[in-house]
């Protein structure tokens, strides 16, 4: 692997037996090492409900989730797609939504906490 550049350092590895395995990041996901098993790294949303909701604070939202294996996209569309529909009704960055957007956006932020419990065991075996 040196020979080709791959600077490869700090393996980590899965095995029940080993009593201290602890979680993981791995390509912004959580790695549970003991289970085996990759569950989502989801920032808590709640803290942007204590803000006005503008345009500026949805699209923040929807960008602070990041897994590369596109779980996520149905739920992350959302907020997009109010996103484009704020645009069509040409509301500033900073101004508030309107109370049927930021109801749905507030759902949306308290109901985000589901996503850490979906996690899943690895795809492919090596």
């Amino acid at each position: 692997m040196a020979e080709r550049k791959f600077d490869l350092r700090g393996w980590e590895h899965s095995n029940p037996s080993d009593p201290i395995a602890n979680p993981t990041n791995v390509l912004g996901m959580i790695w549970d090492r003991h289970c085996d098993t990759l569950s989502l790294n989801i920032p808590d949303l709640r803290e942007l409900m204590e803000e006005a909701i503008t345009k500026r604070n949805i699209l923040a939202a929807s960008h602070k989730v990041f897994e590369p294996l596109g779980i996520t996209g149905p739920v992350l569309l959302l907020p997009k797609l109010w996103l484009q529909s704020l645009w069509k009704f040409q509301i500033g960055w900073d101004q508030e939504v309107d109370i049927k957007t930021k109801s749905r956006f507030s759902e949306m932020a308290k109901g985000a906490g589901i996503l850490k419990a979906c996690s899943s065991t690895k795809v492919a075996t090596l």
